[in-house]
């Protein structure tokens, strides 16, 4: 069989991947139908060895499609893998989870704080530091933006509807040149990861197994406190021309007041 394939030109790096899901079983005992993942983001791709977990949760069914190409481009039979049903027992994350329904998740609020670091400081001197911190949910895309999130679908399908959401956690710090010099996705290095409790679990990092553009998100994910922590660090005129901020001052200008929006939603 290796002697064929090395003939026909096929190899690992030549196998195409899908991928399909099915909701988990109602109480009857009835399972839905698998159906077949095609929405990208912009932090994750459905044609890879590995499937990003935002595309199931608990009780989900899962399975993998491989298709061999060989050297002529011809694309081979389907081979589907078994069967992997999600289970409910071992996450590293605790989920609320609210009874009656299938993914019956509870809401669960998110944490912004703003605060102003003056000349001193040493990395960020005369900057407004925005910290935005949201529970983890098993299945669920944190996303954050001073405009309010709508069409959920095509914000993280379509680039075109993502560029009103420059302070936000769906467009890199590389997106916005000539825009704004700050937000809350920077560039990876993979040198630069944070690495300790939260942030040494197998694969969690590894690019053999999640792209950069997943990793880029992944590591504001602390799965020992399970929570998602976005930074950014503003001036003042950003917060106000870019991200819709606004400064209220009392009459003898002894302190002023900014405001920004904040919306926040677990896709």
């Amino acid at each position: 069989m290796r002697e064929r394939c090395e003939e026909a030109g096929i190899n690992q790096s030549t196998i195409l991947f899908s991928w399909e899901v099915a909701a988990p079983t109602d109480s009857s005992g009835a399972r839905s139908p698998f159906e077949t993942i095609t929405d990208t983001t912009p932090f994750t791709s459905v044609n890879n060895m590995v499937l990003d977990s935002i595309y199931f949760s608990r009780r989900f069914h899962v399975r993998c499609v491989a298709k061999a190409v060989d050297k002529a481009g011809h694309v081979g039979t389907p081979l589907r893998s078994n069967i992997v049903s999600i289970g409910t027992d071992s996450a590293i994350c605790h989920t609320p989870v609210v009874a009656g329904t299938a993914r019956g998740f509870q809401a669960q609020s998110f944490i912004a704080t703003l605060k102003y670091l003056d000349v001193k400081h040493k990395e960020h001197p005369n900057r407004i530091h925005i910290s935005v911190q949201i529970p983890h949910q098993d299945g669920m895309l944190p996303l954050i933006s001073t405009m309010p999130l709508h069409n959920l679908h095509f914000l993280l399908s379509e680039s075109v509807y993502r560029h009103q959401h420059v302070c936000s956690n769906l467009v890199t710090i590389r997106d916005l040149r000539g825009i704004s010099e700050a937000g809350f996705l920077d560039e990876v290095t993979y040198d630069s990861i944070a690495v300790g409790p939260g942030y040494d679990r197998p694969y969690q990092f590894d690019p053999n197994v999640r792209e950069p553009k997943t990793v880029q998100l992944y590591k504001h994910l602390n799965l020992k406190s399970c929570i998602w922590t976005f930074d950014a660090y503003y001036d003042m005129t950003e917060l106000i021309d870019v991200c819709g901020g606004a400064v209220t001052a009392d009459f003898q200008v002894l302190f002023c007041r900014i405001i920004v929006p904040m919306y926040s939603s677990i896709n």
